[in-house]
């Protein structure tokens, strides 16, 4: 089985630091667009046996936490790329 997915999230306001003054600053994040893929292939070399290969954010869209508030904290990184193997067994009773 092969599945995409794929997020669009608009550009959002937020607060990310403070200046020199003290003075909190609020920015605007540009739009980003995050897609993920998931290839997988049950029954491999031995029965219930499953192998999947994922990525997720495909194109390395720079997505950060920004706070809404005053959380006195710049924003958090996250959802960076991220490429994985997910091997499975059913066991059958």
């Amino acid at each position: 089985s092969f599945n995409v997915s794929g997020e669009y999230m608009t550009e959002r306001w937020g607060y990310t630091g403070y200046d020199e003054e003290g003075s909190l600053i609020e920015e605007e994040c540009p739009s980003i667009y995050m897609f993920n893929c998931f290839v997988r292939q049950d029954d491999l070399f031995v029965k219930d046996l499953s192998i999947g290969i994922f990525a997720r954010n495909i194109l390395d869209a720079d997505y950060k936490f920004i706070q809404p508030y005053d959380g006195s904290f710049a924003p958090l990184p996250g959802l960076d790329r991220e490429v994985g193997l997910k091997l499975s067994y059913e066991f059958s009773l």
